[in-house]
């Protein structure tokens, strides 16, 4: 399968990933409308962050409905339309990336996971702005 390169270091390979239901993201095609808002994610942070921190491991990108819902993911879900991801950074503490995200102004959902040193991020909707911090 090939993957497209989205910036220097991210392929949209990165984001079709799934532990515990591989199967049913490994035949998926993405759309260009995806594809562009996988882009966005990487252009504006994503690939920043990397090129700060190093590693960037995709835990949870695009979900396809099938695999939204197995998860337990809500049926709006940003994960559904290529809008967000979760992530963990192996070289670097995730509170510590959570507060450049915060410094640089992303526009998007900001959420800390720390029990789970992990974050999760989105894409800006309308009328919504939101950063957590979540202990457990």
């Amino acid at each position: 399968m090939s993957y497209e390169h989205l910036t220097t270091n991210f392929t949209t390979g990165e984001f079709l990933v799934s532990s515990s239901y591989p199967e049913l993201v490994k035949d998926v095609k993405l759309f260009y409308w995806q594809v562009d808002k996988l882009y966005y994610l990487c252009a504006f942070l994503l690939q920043p962050l990397r090129d700060k921190f190093g590693p960037v491991v995709i835990t949870s990108g695009y979900r396809p409905p099938e695999l939204n819902a197995k998860v337990g993911g809500v049926p709006t879900s940003q994960h559904a339309r290529c809008e967000a991801v979760d992530f963990v950074t192996p070289d670097t503490d995730a509170a510590e990336v959570y507060e450049w995200i915060l410094k640089r102004g992303w526009p998007g959902e900001i959420i800390l996971y720390l029990k789970e040193d992990r974050l999760h991020v989105s894409l800006p909707q309308r009328n919504v702005k939101m950063d957590q911090f979540i202990k457990g």
